[in-house]
């Protein structure tokens, strides 16, 4: 499983991984004169400045395809826009057609995905949410502390260093605070239980062949409600 800095793919749709990791490097703009600042996230948009009459774009992926996105004014350009999947890189395009370089939602390197080995949630009050989402990162990575990760409309904080749930800092184990909704893990149990137990896998196909698999596992709300870690991924 890869994650992509653009900081939910358990298998309910927890990680949408979508994600932009955190770095905060500073945009590096095509056209001389034209500077896109780092997006600023508030709530569920993301307000951006520029400092030409361009006309700023938005997409899902810095290879687009590329949105045109309402701007105000001529100098000092302000933009809002819904924080969503499509909105995740941008850039201002200048009458002539130059174009600023992709900016990420989330600073990061979208070339060089984070891989993740495992993912768990368990049930936990806090006051972003009623679970927290934890991950094992492949080894041999070098991720920071903390990074955020694009969960469908929202922007999750992972941390190693000890806060925001996150139980021993520089463990390798990265925390975030998530809210889910058990409703949808009790239509994803009730779905696999009415299937044909010829049915029941998870796997690659060459086609209609199955080349690997193996049975799909039901959700513990057993193990959920006593806080115990479930796994979510695999």
């Amino acid at each position: 499983m890869k994650i992509h800095p653009t900081k939910k793919a358990p298998a309910f749709g927890l990680l949408v991984i979508c994600s932009i990791l955190c770095g905060g490097t500073a945009a590096r703009a095509d056209a001389p004169m034209t500077r896109l600042t780092q997006p600023a996230i508030r709530g569920n948009q993301v307000n951006l400045e520029w400092n030409s009459g361009g006309r700023l774009q938005t997409a899902p992926t810095p290879n687009g395809p590329w949105t045109p996105a309402d701007a105000s004014t001529l100098r000092q350009s302000v933009s809002s826009v819904a924080l969503a999947p499509s909105n995740l890189f941008f850039r201002v395009v200048e009458a002539g057609g130059m174009a600023t370089a992709p900016m990420p939602l989330i600073g990061g390197d979208p070339a060089h995905p984070f891989n993740i080995d495992r993912a768990f949630l368990r049930k936990a009050k806090t006051d972003k949410g009623n679970a927290l989402l934890e991950m094992e990162l492949t080894p041999g990575q070098s991720p920071p502390a903390t990074f955020p990760l694009i969960n469908q409309d929202e922007v999750l904080a992972f941390h190693d260093d000890g806060q925001g749930g996150d139980e021993t800092a520089g463990d390798g184990v990265f925390t975030a605070a998530i809210t889910v909704n058990e409703d949808e893990f009790t239509a994803a149990n009730d779905f696999v239980k009415s299937l044909p137990e010829a049915w029941r896998v998870l796997g690659s196909f060459s086609g209609r062949s199955l080349v690997s698999g193996v049975l799909p596992t039901l959700f513990d709300f057993d193990a959920f409600a006593r806080g115990e870690a479930g796994p979510s991924w695999p």
